[in-house]
């Protein structure tokens, strides 16, 4: 099956999920500003994932800078 075509019914009912829905889960989370470092990645990586020609390929590559960080310490992507 093609990443397009997937659904989240579709994969709900493939794999027998149960749906756990809650309105404002992250509610209680304060916003933060994105460090220098996370902005720097994504400056670079987000331009090269749009290009890509896949849907897939695109979102992984928007997505994959930020689930390796470089090193970066123990600060990580959010300045504290």
């Amino acid at each position: 099956m093609a990443y397009q075509d997937f659904t989240f019914d579709s994969v709900t009912e493939k794999f027998s999920l149960a749906r756990e829905e809650r309105a404002n889960l992250f509610a209680h989370v304060k916003e933060r500003e994105p460090g220098s470092v996370l902005k720097s990645v994504l400056e670079e990586s987000v331009p090269l994932g749009i290009a890509i020609a896949t849907e897939k390929a695109r979102s992984e590559m928007r997505r994959a800078s930020s689930i390796k960080p470089p090193e970066t310490g123990s600060r990580g992507f959010m300045e504290r």
